[in-house]
């Protein structure tokens, strides 16, 4: 009740007040779903592209060392001392053609395996194996020797391997290329390192907040990643169920089958794909892109909370609450001026109308409502004060024949007290002789009637003589018709 007796100028502010309120939780609302939305279209492409990107990276250096790998497989050089390992010639021309390329690739180290003796040749940046490059021999029942086996076994052409060396904290990327005859029969394996330490410490370890980047190889197994213990370490030759996959990161079956179908999509000729994950317990998106020439995937995990910058929107919607504050207030100003200023002067005129106020507002040339309305009063005030003149005119001019007319009855009263002071009034029961007609007074004394009369009122006597004594006493002197009253 107590809202309904506030002045219109406050109702106005309190209305104002509740939906700039209510406007405000609103915005709220809409504006984080709206910046969710935003930030997971923005995280999609975000994602999308860094995988393009960092794919780039990768394939670039990979690729050529690659080429120059599968050259190296196709020497006829090579083939030609791979055929007879003995002859010194071909050792000398083979050497001085190794020699040639661990000048020309990026990690200036190679290494040959020669299948009919699985002996072992090597050289490195430091040409620490000059003139002695036969470093072992490989051995079937050596672990350490399972991946050239797997290799060659699996592998049609070429295979990438990981080799990480804990105490170095050195991670290599070894490329190895089978050699093999026009029918197809492994001759042996030539390759080279490529170290990804740098590599990674740049693009794994020190990726942007919220970032995190993940090579899977064609077996899903971990190649990088910042956490070392989760990279799978010779992939090739380690058993399936031993290998440190994906799964290890996203633990989720149906996350994992959208994994596969995306992976998929990218075999087929698809740029990047994006997904949504859960990755110990949080939402994430995943950019993935597809390394053709290596079978390497490329992923992108992205914490669109933190690499977007989610509490960075949030100023902007601060901002747009102040242009909005702003512009209610001007609004509001606005309707004061325009509205309730002019309707807050009309009512103050008005309360004063009653006390006998009717001073018209000052003239408007608003052609609006509220001009119409302060012409219509300032009107309506003019024929208050004419009437009120008016009938103070009519009020003096009654009062002053009213002061006359009491005036005059205050004479007349007056007069009226005069008289009444001059009458006697006789009062009683008067005692009145039969014969003489004499009264008695309160000393028992009898008088006539003329001198009792003068004694008790103010009353003076004349003399005069009826009609009838007349006739009485002096019936020849007059006549009846002198002495008759006149006719009516």
């Amino acid at each position: 009740m107590q809202l309904f007796a506030l002045s219109l100028k406050r109702k106005f502010l309190l209305l104002i007040l509740a939906v700039y309120l209510a406007t405000a939780i609103v915005a709220f609302f809409a504006f984080s779903v709206t910046v969710n939305r935003l930030m997971n279209h923005l995280g999609s492409g975000y994602a999308n592209n860094y995988a393009l990107a960092n794919k780039a990276l990768i394939q670039e250096p990979l690729t050529r060392e690659i080429a120059l790998a599968q050259q190296l497989s196709q020497s006829a050089v090579i083939r030609r001392w791979i055929a007879n390992e003995s002859d010194p010639e071909l050792h000398k021309e083979a050497m001085e053609e190794l020699e040639s390329y661990r000048l020309r690739l990026h990690d200036q180290s190679w290494f040959l395996a020669i299948n009919s003796s699985l002996h072992y040749y090597s050289n490195d940046r430091r040409n620490k194996y000059a003139n002695k490059e036969l470093i072992y021999t490989l051995s079937s029942t050596n672990l350490q020797d399972s991946w050239y086996f797997a290799t060659l076994d699996s592998v049609p052409r070429y295979a990438l391997n990981v080799n990480y060396d804990r105490g170095l904290d050195v991670r290599k990327v070894w490329i190895n290329v089978v050699v093999r005859d026009a029918d197809g029969r492994p001759l042996g394996m030539v390759g080279t390192g490529l170290d990804l330490s740098g590599f990674l410490a740049s693009f794994v370890d020190h990726a942007g907040p919220g970032v995190e980047h993940i090579l899977l190889d064609k077996r899903l197994a971990i190649q990088a990643h910042r956490n070392r213990s989760l990279i799978s370490e010779q992939s090739v030759a380690t058993p399936e169920s031993l290998r440190s996959t994906i799964a290890r990161i996203i633990p989720l079956p149906e996350d994992r089958d959208r994994l596969d179908a995306a992976l998929e999509k990218l075999r087929n000729g698809s740029p990047s794909e994006t997904i949504e994950v859960t990755v110990r317990g949080k939402p994430r998106i995943l950019g993935i892109a597809y390394i053709r020439d290596l079978e390497w995937y490329e992923l992108t995990l992205l914490d669109i909370k933190q690499s977007i910058g989610r509490p960075l929107l949030f100023p902007l919607f601060f901002l747009i609450m102040l242009i909005t504050l702003i512009l209610i207030v001007l609004s509001g100003w606005i309707v004061n001026k325009l509205i309730l200023k002019p309707i807050s002067e009309i009512t103050k005129a008005t309360r004063l109308v009653p006390g006998g106020d009717a001073t018209p507002l000052p003239a408007s040339t608003r052609q609006d409502e509220i001009g119409t309305l302060t012409r219509a009063f300032s009107e309506m005030s003019a024929k208050i004060r004419d009437n009120t003149h008016t009938l103070e005119a009519r009020i003096l001019e009654r009062t002053a024949e009213l002061d006359e007319t009491n005036s005059a009855l205050r004479e007349n009263i007056n007069k009226l007290n005069d008289a009444s002071s001059k009458v006697r009034i006789l009062t009683g029961m008067l005692p009145v002789c039969c014969s003489c007609n004499k009264i008695r007074d309160a000393n028992n004394q009898w008088q006539s009637l003329e001198h009792y009369v003068k004694d008790h009122t103010d009353t003076e006597f004349s003399h005069g003589i009826c009609p009838e004594c007349a006739h009485k006493l002096y019936p020849d002197y007059t006549h009846k018709s002198h002495l008759e009253p006149p006719p009516p």
